[in-house]
This record gives structure tokens, sequence and C-alpha cells, in this order.
């Protein structure tokens, strides 16, 4: 069999062989590489693949057509068992054949490639064999995040236009299941995690020549973390909605209302009101969860600019709340801060603050100053200060919640929220200097989390240009402004506020650079 070693893969029945001739009980893959592959192949000192019991099998191998990243400290069962789920997945009638590294490369030496290599012949050869399948584990922090060998080889997936799939263990598939049940939140935390700059090898020379190749891709490596953050994201909210139709109806429900809430702070609002619709029409008008699900459906309505729905559906939720569970509870807060946020973004600002300052009660009292919803509220109350003139209130109330939230949640897309906010204050104040070092603190936190696409990035893309063009920066501004444009369009449409807002200061810029002033 006249195949390069790169190019040669192993079967479904080799992994199944090998399984049952050797006790792999608590082994990871490095132990199984150290214990058993290096160990029967010692004799020949080569590729595990050439071993003769392996090498003369027919059934055994064939040309490489899915390339496997792993971590070696996995167990080696678990990333067999998510071997053999994708090639029993794979109904094309086409065997699959496996790069897998334990066997496919020879242990017995090290080769010592330049970071030109890592740049060339290395996504040639992903490329070649025309997929990538990405064992993950555990899935709410996963350790191939951390390895530059894994981080780069996802990169050349992406890059190269070839088909990444994303594998988890059975154990971790249960778990993933549970997770998403019950919140969103680890997903989150698990994208705000991802730093490539912090991926580490097991030879330093490997990390460092794998790091001098992200240096030098277009992005570096603020670009390969948007990269790997985009695709995660998304492979976590798909697994999760392929998860949830496989629940009972009550699990489901739960699970539908955690996914819509994930695709909105993601920016993804058509579909996480298609979710809260599902659980509207699975539930029926009587159930406990509807006010919640109303109170949603009407945030995300806010942040469309839809009002009108807005106000329907913040209606439903109040009135329903009011009569099941009476002024002062907690959930009614949520529906007051709504009705302020619809009356803000009207114009109606006195109505707003009386608003806020009912849902800031109620939460002061039920969840205390340092819970997210407090301080969001606090947030929306310094920003409708602002809005009416009163600079010093505002001021105060942002430092305040960029304090908290700073404490409590650290790069978080709330904090976030609260440097952009102390910016806009700075910003309407002329001290444009100040502002835009807080909003580039802003931006990067929610490049970070919530990435390029999602209405908030755009918003303090678009918030920087219009700074930039305060400050007589004019062409730098205008490009900010275009890219702001460009994100609003196609996360909210044309039609909205944010976008014809700073379409109409993209406009001026242009009259601005046109006149040569």
């Amino acid at each position: 069999m006249e195949v390069k070693n790169m190019e040669l893969g192993v079967s479904a029945a080799f992994l199944r062989a090998f399984r049952a001739e050797h006790n792999l009980a608590g082994l990871t893959t490095e132990q199984v590489k150290q214990q058993i592959v290096l160990e029967e192949s010692k004799e020949w000192e080569c590729v595990y693949i050439k071993v003769p019991k392996v090498y003369s099998n027919k059934h055994y191998l064939g040309e490489a057509t899915v390339f496997v990243s792993h971590a070696w400290k996995y167990d080696m069962n678990d990333v067999i068992d998510v071997l053999l789920r994708f090639a029993d997945q794979q109904h094309d009638g086409k065997e699959i054949f496996f790069w897998f590294d334990v066997f496919c490369v020879n242990q017995h030496t090290h080769e010592n490639h330049t970071s030109d290599w890592w740049q060339t012949a290395f996504k040639k050869q992903i490329k070649d064999i025309g997929k990538v399948l990405l064992v993950m584990a555990p899935w709410q922090d996963p350790i191939p995040m951390t390895r530059a060998w894994c981080l780069w080889e996802i990169h050349c997936a992406i890059e190269g236009k070839i088909p990444l799939s994303i594998g988890l263990p059975p154990n971790q598939r249960d778990a993933f299941q549970q997770g998403v049940t019950e919140s969103f939140d680890a997903i989150t935390k698990a994208l705000v995690r991802i730093d490539a700059t912090k991926s580490t090898a097991f030879l330093s020379a490997d990390r460092d020549k794998i790091h001098a190749a992200i240096k030098a891709t277009e992005g570096g490596f603020h670009g390969l973390n948007v990269q790997v953050k985009n695709h995660l994201r998304q492979w976590y909210l798909d697994t999760a909605l392929e998860l949830a139709e496989q629940m009972q109806d009550g699990q489901r429900t739960l699970t539908l209302m955690n996914i819509a809430a994930s695709l909105s702070k993601l920016g993804d609002n058509a579909n996480a009101l298609l979710c809260y619709q599902r659980c509207l029409a699975t539930l029926g008008e009587r159930h406990s969860e509807i006010p919640s699900i109303y109170n949603n459906m009407t945030n995300i309505h806010i942040s469309m600019g839809n009002y009108r729905l807005a106000r329907e559906t913040c209606k439903k939720s109040l009135q329903i709340k009011i009569a099941t569970l009476g002024e002062g509870h907690l959930d009614i807060a949520s529906s007051h801060n709504n009705l302020g946020n619809i009356e803000r973004n009207t114009g109606n600002h006195a109505e707003a603050l009386e608003a806020y300052q009912r849902a800031l009660q109620i939460r002061l009292a039920k969840l205390g100053e340092r819970h997210p919803e407090t301080v969001g509220t606090m947030y929306s109350i310094a920003n409708t200060q602002l809005n009416m003139g009163n600079h010093a209130k505002a001021f105060a109330m942002f430092e305040n919640t960029l304090r908290i939230s700073l404490g409590s949640q650290g790069e978080h897309p709330d904090t976030a929220g609260s440097y952009m906010g102390l910016a806009n204050a700075y910003s309407s104040m002329g001290s444009y200097a100040k502002a835009l070092k807080l909003y580039e603190r802003s931006l990067n936190i929610r490049m970070a989390t919530l990435g390029e696409q999602h209405p908030d990035t755009a918003i303090t893309i678009g918030n920087i240009g219009t700074t930039l063009i305060q400050a007589r920066q004019v062409a730098e501004g205008r490009d900010k402004l275009q890219r702001s444009v460009y994100l609003l369009t196609r996360a909210v449409g044309a039609g909205h506020p944010n976008t014809q807002t700073f379409a109409h200061v993209l406009a001026r810029a242009n009259a601005l650079l046109q006149s040569g002033r």
C-alpha cells in the first residue's frame, strides 16, 4: 500500500480491533502512545500503522478522509467512541479513514518544523484530507481551546473552508444536555475563556512556532480567537437544538427557553423569537412560565426596534404577573424595566425613569446591589439621566455599575455595557479621548464574548466612529461607521433605528470629507 503517512488513515474496523485487543480502561491517548504504540512498534521504530500486523490487514487502512484533532489528556476510550459514532453517522456509503496522530505519526521521532511549515505544508495536508473532526471535552471548558496544536488545526479548517465537525464523548453529551436544560451561562463563560495567546503545547518549541504562525496570519491572535469562538458558538446552539428535539415536552420547553435566551444574547433575535413562540404553543396561556416568555419576547422586540410589538407583549406579561403575584414580586420588576426601555426608546424619558426606579426598588430589595439584573436597571437609569441632561447623576451611576460589574463578573458582556455607558457620558461632555479608551475596552470584551456580528458589537463600533468624527478624525470615523452600518444592516435590518442613526452620521462624515473640512 503506497500511500504517504500523512495521507494514511485508520478505519473504524481497526479502532474496534485495537480496543478489543488492548485494555484501554483509564488510559489517556498519551499513555496509549507510551505504553502500547511505542512498545509494539519499537522493533521497527516506525509509525504504528506500518507495524506488520496492522499494515498487512486490508480492512484497517486507507487514504485518510478525516483529520482527528484531540488533546493528549483525553481518555482513549472516549476518543474512540467519538470516532466510531462519527463513522456510524455517515450515510454516503463511503468508508471513513481517520488520520489519528497516535497511530499515523512516527512516535519514535520528533520532526522540528519551522513556522513556515505550519503556514504552508500543514495547511495543505489538512486540506488534502478534506475533513476535520474535533474531539471536545469537557463541554463547558474544552481542553482543545487551550492547546496550540488544536487551535491551529481549527484555524486551518475554517480558513480553508474545510468541513469542521465537533464530537462529544457519550458522558459529555449527557452532561451537555443537562447543562443546557439548566442554563446557557456556561457557554458564554466557555467562549470568554478562549485566548490563543495563552495556548500551550507539550513542547515549548512547538508552541513558539505555532504562535509565530498565528501571528503571521492576517488577523493574528485576535483573528484566530474570533474564528474559533464564532464556530464554537454556532456548534453549541445547533447541538442544543438537536438535543432539545429529543426531550419530553416539559424538559424541551425549558431547554428551548434557555436556548432562546442564549440566541438573544448572541444577537440571533429572529430564531430566539421562534423558540419562544414554540414554547407558547406548547404551554398554553395559563402556564406559569408564560409571563417570563412574554417578558423575554418584549426585550427582543425592543432590541429590534419593534416598539409596538414590545408594548403588546410587555402589557400581557405585566397583567398576568400583577394578577397572580402582586405588585412587589420580583418578576414585576422585569415588566417595569421593559416598560422603561420602551418609554426611553420612544423619547419619553420621565416616564422611563419612573418605570426604572420601580424596577430598581424591587430588585435592590430582592436581589441586592451586585446582582446582574440590579446592575442592568442601574445602567438604564444612568442612560436615562444622561438623555435628560443630568450628567452628574449619570456619571455617578455609570461608575457604580462598572465597579460592580468588574467585581462580580469580570470581562463579561454586562461589563462591556458599563464601559460603553461611561464612554457615552464622557463623549457627551466632549471628553473624546477618555470616551474612545472606554469604547475600545467595551469593544474588546464584546468581540471576545459576542462576536463581531452581534448588534451590541456593531453599536460599539458605531459609537467609536461617531466619537472619532466629533474629535475631528473624520476619515477614521467614517471607516468605523461603514463597518457598523454594514453589521447592523445584516443583524437587525436597514430600517432599525440604530442602523438609521449611524447611517445618518455616516452620510454627514462623507459630506465633510467631500467638502474637505
